[in-house]
């Protein structure tokens, strides 16, 4: 009786134990999916906004750098984001610069423009 209750008492506690722990599993689970999506997300949301307009301008500089020659044309977007716009003015002043120091330069400045543009230093010209 007393040692017959005592036994129901621990089963009932053990089974509460179990209870307890698979619901902390299962949270844990669910708090562990939702971060991955979440970061997911975010990680989507930096490389579309960020990442590849990076890498696109990067990638116009670097046609740019190997042929100084070749026009750079102007970005002409019709997206409203404040992000895009924002980059599409900086590269359109890259792309007036680039012509200018065509304009400037000519044919002749396009190997002292390249060679600045690979090095990250000045170039000095020395053809007195």
């Amino acid at each position: 009786s007393r040692g017959e209750m005592w036994g129901q008492v621990h089963l009932s506690k053990r089974t509460q134990a179990r209870r307890q722990a698979v619901g902390i599993v299962a949270l844990v689970a669910l708090a562990s999916l939702l971060f991955l999506a979440s970061s997911a997300a975010i990680s989507s949301y930096i490389h579309h906004h960020v990442v590849e307009p990076i890498e696109h301008f990067l990638e116009k500089l670097g046609r740019f750098a190997n042929n100084p020659l070749e026009p750079v044309h102007e970005v002409h977007h019709s997206s409203t984001s404040a992000k895009r716009v924002e980059m599409a003015v900086v590269e359109n002043s890259v792309a007036r610069f680039a012509s200018l120091l065509r304009v400037t330069l000519g044919e002749a400045g396009s190997d002292i423009i390249s060679r600045n543009l690979h090095n990250g230093q000045l170039v000095e010209c020395n053809d007195r």
